[in-house]
């Protein structure tokens, strides 16, 4: 690239558009914000089986490949700004920034707040106060919200607050009624109340052809986006770019993605990490409690092969041998397992005979049904499909309670805060490093009289012949406990587990 090259960038609210660039200087641009798209191989392997057995030059998905290019319409996202300028200046390209957004917003409104901050929770406050996007990592129990409310009250400006589900917006609900002066209108579950801060839930800002309710979107300065790692789906991704605000920072105790693709898009959105607090190091401060995770080695059995008696369209014979999904696994190796959920309620009922309180994750709705028949029968069973309104009473009533066990499906993934809970049960399985870490934290906020919380979990190990899927699935799950500064202990069954347990407590 000539070192005489020159361009314009012209930086809007969400994105930066590149102008004077010549192609060679573009393709150059879009190699370096592209990346592999692991979805698209299985994509073209279907589409060219099923459609075109070679490349159709006027097809997407036969010229797309394998990778996906960020760099769109000569436009970047704009959390790309310091990457590109970056790259320009290696290239020796020579840069002219011009600034296309609105001018910076004036404080509005004089809001308050009546709570302390944390020393860490200020500094975050702090530097989103010294930024106008980024990301802030903070582990689960940090205390994410209240730093939202901060940020909300020293900026004075109209805002939105993203959340994922009916808990956390609850939650967020809660917070800015009881603990400041500011007024929030919600904007979800059917209502759409105006107000200079409205908190939403994600889903509830999206049509039913998939585009975003711009009317609820334009006007707003301040973007705060709950459990940022979500932006890189296309529900979260199209609202957030729809929304112009001048300032938007997302919050996530795990905002990284499994592939660089997700965590790039996410990075576009509204930049780099600008602050962070960990699990270790907010149990080293008395924030968070300790644990006491232990791993039960349990057998789990599921057929690799099938015979299929069902008879495709337009054939005279049926499907025959095939290979069993991923869910009919799961179903035979998890859900249906009787001898892992008889020890899933042994331990439940051990816990739940001595006053303790417990909360186990499920991850399907199937599996929630089944172990309700085995744990006692004043268990709370908190379900997706519960009303904000009988949401906010089981969590309530489980609060209220000094023992007792809450059966809980994804959506106490995220935000659900239960100080005092003793025990939590990891009944769903699975490898996900991000949401398993989520999980953890549920249990990890201290109360009076709490120095610990215990963390049951399973090493699921496969029947032989195949892939061990479902045991690499558990030493995942160990990794991301590790990974977080925790200790791992394994246990051969669940008499080992308990009994080490009451040998502590003799």
């Amino acid at each position: 690239m000539p070192s005489d090259s020159m361009v314009t960038l012209q930086v809007n609210p969400t994105f930066i558009r590149v102008v004077g660039a010549d192609p060679l200087l573009n393709k150059q641009i879009g190699d370096a914000f592209s990346w592999e798209d692991k979805s698209a191989y299985w994509m073209v392997k279907r589409h060219k089986e099923k459609v075109h057995r070679s490349p159709m030059k006027w097809c997407h998905v036969c010229q797309t490949g394998t990778t996906k290019c960020l760099y769109l319409n000569n436009c970047l996202p704009i959390g790309f700004q310091e990457r590109l300028l970056d790259l320009l200046g290696e290239w020796g390209v020579t840069s002219n920034t011009e600034d296309c957004r609105p001018p910076k917003p004036v404080r509005q409104f004089d809001w308050t707040c009546d709570f302390e901050l944390r020393p860490y929770q200020q500094d975050i406050v702090d530097a989103v106060l010294s930024n106008q996007y980024g990301v802030i990592e903070a582990a689960t129990g940090a205390g994410k919200s209240l730093v939202a409310a901060a940020v909300v009250a020293e900026l004075g400006v109209p805002a939105l607050l993203l959340t994922p589900t009916k808990v956390v917006f609850g939650q967020f609900w809660e917070l800015f009624t009881s603990k400041t002066n500011i007024p929030v209108g919600q904007l979800g579950s059917g209502k759409y109340e105006d107000a200079p801060v409205q908190i939403a839930i994600a889903k509830s800002l999206i049509n039913g052809d998939g585009t975003s309710k711009h009317e609820y979107l334009h006007g707003k300065q301040l973007l705060l986006i709950d459990e940022w790692h979500q932006g890189a789906s296309k529900t979260w991704g199209t609202i957030i770019t729809d929304c112009p605000a001048y300032y938007r920072f997302g919050f996530s105790a795990t905002p990284f993605r499994a592939t660089d693709l997700e965590c790039n898009m996410l990075t576009g959105m509204c930049g780099e990490v600008i602050a962070e607090i960990g699990t270790e190091e907010l149990q080293a401060e008395g924030f968070l409690c300790a644990t006491d995770i232990r791993m039960i080695r349990m057998p789990c059995e599921y057929d690799r092969n099938v015979y299929d008696e069902t008879i495709p369209e337009g054939k005279d014979e049926p499907i025959g041998w095939r290979e069993t999904t991923y869910a009919e696994r799961y179903r035979q190796a998890i859900v249906e397992n009787f001898d892992r959920n008889l020890a899933i309620s042994e331990v439940v009922n051990h816990h739940y005979e001595r006053g303790d309180k417990v909360l186990v994750i499920v991850s399907w709705t199937d599996h929630a049904d089944m172990m309700l028949s085995l744990l006692p029968d004043d268990t709370i069973y908190l379900s997706g499909k519960d009303t904000q309104k009988k949401t906010k009473q089981k969590t309530d009533e489980y609060k209220g309670r000094a023992g007792g066990v809450l059966l809980g499906s994804p959506v106490v993934d995220v935000g659900f805060d239960v100080p005092a809970c003793d025990v939590v049960v990891m009944a769903g399985g699975g490898s996900y490093d991000g949401r398993q870490r989520q999980r953890l934290g549920r249990g990890l906020r201290p109360s009076p009289g709490k120095e610990s919380v215990v963390i049951v979990d399973f090493i699921d190990h496969d029947p032989a012949g195949g892939r061990p899927m479902f045991y690499q699935h558990s030493k995942a799950r160990m990794q991301a406990y590790r990974d977080v500064g925790q200790e791992v202990r394994e246990y051969a069954d669940v008499g080992a587990a308990l009994g080490e347990e009451l040998k502590l407590e003799a």
